[in-house]
């Protein structure tokens, strides 16, 4: 298995399906991925990064 680099990645701008969770739990949760000093806390080598869009504008 390998990634598309980023020219073929395909994003929509209108959200195509209610989010699994809510906003505020995926701030949580990418605070506590990231660690107190802003690096990452756990190894992400060869996972997909993380993206979230916010419906919230």
């Amino acid at each position: 298995m390998r990634w598309n680099t980023r020219d073929k990645w395909v994003v929509s701008k209108e959200i195509t399906h209610e989010p699994l969770i809510d906003d505020a739990t995926f701030e949580q949760a990418q605070a506590i991925l990231n660690g107190a000093d802003g690096e990452p806390a756990v190894s992400t080598s060869g996972s997909a990064p993380a993206t979230h869009t916010s419906s919230a504008g």
